[in-house]
Protein backbone atom coordinates (compact mmCIF):
# COMPACT_ATOMS: atom_id res chain seq x y z
CA UNK A 1 0.00 0.00 0.00
CA UNK A 2 1.71 3.49 -1.17
CA UNK A 3 -0.13 6.48 0.17
CA UNK A 4 1.04 10.24 0.40
CA UNK A 5 -0.41 13.13 1.94
CA UNK A 6 0.85 16.81 2.08
CA UNK A 7 0.47 19.83 4.38
CA UNK A 8 1.24 23.41 3.46
CA UNK A 9 2.36 25.31 6.57
CA UNK A 10 2.80 29.20 7.50
CA UNK A 11 6.15 29.53 9.58
CA UNK A 12 4.24 30.56 12.66
CA UNK A 13 3.83 29.48 16.60
CA UNK A 14 0.81 26.93 15.41
CA UNK A 15 2.65 25.32 12.89
CA UNK A 16 3.80 22.11 15.22
CA UNK A 17 0.27 21.85 16.55
CA UNK A 18 -1.27 21.93 12.94
CA UNK A 19 1.40 19.25 11.66
CA UNK A 20 0.59 17.07 15.08
CA UNK A 21 -3.09 17.15 14.07
CA UNK A 22 -2.24 16.00 10.50
CA UNK A 23 -0.07 13.59 11.38
CA UNK A 24 -2.69 12.26 13.60
CA UNK A 25 -5.72 12.14 10.96
CA UNK A 26 -3.60 10.88 8.22
CA UNK A 27 -2.16 7.95 9.81
CA UNK A 28 -5.43 7.11 11.48
CA UNK A 29 -6.52 7.12 8.51
CA UNK A 30 -3.49 4.64 6.60
CA UNK A 31 -4.84 2.35 9.88
CA UNK A 32 -1.43 2.72 11.67
CA UNK A 33 -1.16 1.87 15.28
CA UNK A 34 -1.37 4.44 17.82
CA UNK A 35 1.89 4.36 19.64
CA UNK A 36 3.55 4.84 16.09
CA UNK A 37 1.19 7.91 15.46
CA UNK A 38 2.49 8.92 19.09
CA UNK A 39 6.24 8.60 17.80
CA UNK A 40 5.27 10.17 14.51
CA UNK A 41 3.74 13.48 16.02
CA UNK A 42 6.76 13.96 18.19
CA UNK A 43 8.81 13.89 15.61
CA UNK A 44 7.36 15.99 13.79
CA UNK A 45 6.43 18.53 15.73
CA UNK A 46 10.23 18.50 16.72
CA UNK A 47 11.30 19.52 12.99
CA UNK A 48 8.38 21.60 12.34
CA UNK A 49 9.37 23.55 15.08
CA UNK A 50 12.79 23.58 14.33
CA UNK A 51 11.68 24.72 10.50
CA UNK A 52 9.66 27.72 12.37
CA UNK A 53 12.51 28.64 15.13
CA UNK A 54 15.21 28.69 12.53
CA UNK A 55 13.49 29.46 9.04
CA UNK A 56 13.42 33.62 9.13
CA UNK A 57 13.90 33.79 5.37
CA UNK A 58 11.01 31.10 4.93
CA UNK A 59 7.73 32.29 3.68
CA UNK A 60 6.44 28.30 3.96
CA UNK A 61 7.09 24.87 5.21
CA UNK A 62 5.78 22.13 3.59
CA UNK A 63 4.89 18.49 5.50
CA UNK A 64 5.10 14.99 3.63
CA UNK A 65 3.77 12.06 4.58
CA UNK A 66 4.53 8.75 2.41
CA UNK A 67 3.52 5.31 3.24
CA UNK A 68 5.23 2.39 1.65
CA UNK A 69 6.49 -1.27 2.91
CA UNK A 70 5.66 -0.80 6.52
CA UNK A 71 7.47 3.08 7.12
CA UNK A 72 6.27 6.32 7.35
CA UNK A 73 8.86 8.54 5.64
CA UNK A 74 8.30 11.98 6.75
CA UNK A 75 10.07 14.76 4.79
CA UNK A 76 9.54 18.65 6.37
CA UNK A 77 11.28 21.39 3.74
CA UNK A 78 11.35 25.03 3.98
CA UNK A 79 13.43 27.94 2.43
CA UNK A 80 16.14 28.24 4.80
CA UNK A 81 19.52 26.84 4.10
CA UNK A 82 20.60 26.21 7.71
CA UNK A 83 21.41 22.11 8.69
CA UNK A 84 20.05 20.77 11.53
CA UNK A 85 22.65 20.45 14.49
CA UNK A 86 22.95 17.87 17.24
CA UNK A 87 23.66 19.99 19.90
CA UNK A 88 25.48 19.56 23.71
CA UNK A 89 22.60 17.79 25.86
CA UNK A 90 21.10 20.61 27.69
CA UNK A 91 22.90 21.00 31.51
CA UNK A 92 19.44 20.54 32.87
CA UNK A 93 17.26 18.23 30.96
CA UNK A 94 14.44 18.54 33.20
CA UNK A 95 14.21 22.43 32.63
CA UNK A 96 15.57 22.98 29.46
CA UNK A 97 13.26 24.64 26.50
CA UNK A 98 15.04 23.92 23.09
CA UNK A 99 18.52 21.78 22.60
CA UNK A 100 16.93 18.35 22.23
CA UNK A 101 15.12 18.08 18.98
CA UNK A 102 17.72 16.42 16.89
CA UNK A 103 17.99 13.78 19.67
CA UNK A 104 14.39 13.29 19.66
CA UNK A 105 14.93 12.63 16.05
CA UNK A 106 17.46 10.54 15.77
CA UNK A 107 16.07 8.07 18.54
CA UNK A 108 12.70 7.41 17.34
CA UNK A 109 13.71 7.75 13.06
CA UNK A 110 15.58 4.56 11.46
CA UNK A 111 17.54 6.69 9.76
CA UNK A 112 17.16 10.72 8.88
CA UNK A 113 19.37 13.23 6.69
CA UNK A 114 18.94 16.58 5.21
CA UNK A 115 18.50 17.06 1.50
CA UNK A 116 19.44 20.77 -0.09
CA UNK A 117 17.68 22.39 -3.17
CA UNK A 118 20.20 25.24 -3.79
CA UNK A 119 19.04 28.11 -3.06
CA UNK A 120 15.45 27.04 -2.50
CA UNK A 121 16.29 25.64 0.75
CA UNK A 122 16.06 22.12 2.23
CA UNK A 123 13.88 19.20 3.68
CA UNK A 124 14.52 17.56 6.50
CA UNK A 125 13.35 13.90 6.13
CA UNK A 126 13.13 10.95 8.41
CA UNK A 127 11.80 7.17 8.07
CA UNK A 128 9.61 6.15 11.12
CA UNK A 129 9.09 2.15 11.43
CA UNK A 130 5.23 1.27 11.79
CA UNK A 131 5.32 -2.21 11.42
CA UNK A 132 7.90 -4.66 12.60
CA UNK A 133 10.44 -6.27 10.52
CA UNK A 134 9.76 -9.75 9.33
CA UNK A 135 12.11 -12.32 10.34
CA UNK A 136 12.91 -15.03 7.70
Amino acid sequence: MNQQATLELVPALGAPRAARAFVAETLTAWDVQAEKIEAAQLVVSELVTNAVLHTAESTAISLDLRLTDGVVRVLVSDGSLGEPERRAPPPDPWTAETGRGVWLVDAFAERWGTETHGREGKTVWCVLRIEAPTSR
